[in-house]
């Protein structure tokens, strides 16, 4: 017998349905269709599905091998996909034209979160919780409610930070860029420092400073430096300043060029403060900064 012409198909009792012992075969072209759906207790091979595939069994996943699914190749899903439970990723995640990910719980980052274009990091509420590290932000962090907490680590800013309102700050304290030699070279808007200590001085001192901004984000701004100058015996001054590679004419307090060795001290420590004031406003060029000198001297041990 080589064809079969039947409506329906039970077992021998017209109970059930009949059992296929070595499974069913269907030709090119055609296919299994009816309201009823279809139940498989084993596993099933499929080139390709349409309409509601569900899947009952229950098993859990706990590799890419395991569960009541497994897909031995991709998947793509052109619509939403909606999981219960956890989602354990091997490998990369890439979101293509996300505009917004939403998470009612913690995310956590092992490797950190860069963010190369936009808005940077923007926190609406709640604030940024740093507990260890550094974290680094190089497009910038827009803060508009709550704040960011820095618990452990340090917060390193590179560039220029604007804070408005209240800023509170405790346990401060600020780095000292070590010269042995006549001149105090620092650099702004970096890891540097804004104060020098000269240790060892041979002749009178030079503050060069570099690296001061020229953009129009640093109009009218005012910057302050100090030089703290060991004397070691010929007492040496610091009265000559450099911005950005231009010689700038000292104002001192009183009209009085800075002096070293305040009453005669030449083994001790003078303290020279200067204040650079962009007296146009624009920023385009320090040549528009005057800088203004306050000396503090003869700090040392009294007989």
């Amino acid at each position: 017998m080589s064809r079969i012409r039947a409506d329906k198909f039970v077992n021998r009792a017209a109970t059930g349905a009949p059992e296929l012992t070595y499974g069913a075969q269907v030709v090119t072209g055609y296919g299994i269709t009816g309201a009823g759906g279809i139940n498989i207790t084993g596993v099933g091979t499929f080139g390709s599905l349409g309409g509601v595939v569900q899947v009952t069994d229950t098993t859990d996943s706990t590799s890419s091998t395991t569960g009541a699914l497994v897909v031995s190749g991709g998947v793509g899903i052109a619509k939403s996909l909606f999981v219960g439970n956890n989602v354990t990723i091997g490998g990369t995640v890439t979101y293509e034209d996300v505009t917004n990910v939403d998470s009612v719980g913690i995310i956590t980052a092992r490797t950190g979160v860069i963010v190369t274009a936009g808005r940077g990091l923007q926190v609406t509420a709640g604030g940024l919780n740093v507990d260890a590290g550094i974290g680094t932000f190089d497009a910038g962090v827009s803060v508009t409610a709550g704040g960011i907490d820095v618990t452990a680590g340090g917060l390193d800013i590179a560039g220029i930070t604007t804070l408005a309102g209240q800023t509170r700050f405790t346990a401060v304290s600020e780095e000292l860029k070590r010269v042995d030699g006549n001149t105090a070279t620092i650099t702004y808007n970096s890891s540097g420092q804004n104060i020098g200590l000269c240790t060892n001085p041979t002749g009178d001192i030079t503050l060069n400073v570099s690296g001061i901004p020229v953009d129009s984000n640093f109009n009218n701004q005012v910057l302050t430096f100090s030089v703290i100058v060991q004397q070691t015996g010929t007492a040496r001054t610091c009265n000559a300043v450099k911005l950005n590679g231009v010689t700038k004419t000292v104002r001192w307090s009183g009209n009085t060029p800075g002096t070293a060795g305040v009453a005669g001290t030449i083994r001790g420590y003078d303290i020279f403060n200067f204040t650079g004031i962009n007296t146009t406003g624009s920023a385009t060029s320090t040549t528009a900064y005057e800088v203004l000198g306050l000396v503090n001297g003869d700090f040392r041990t009294h007989a």
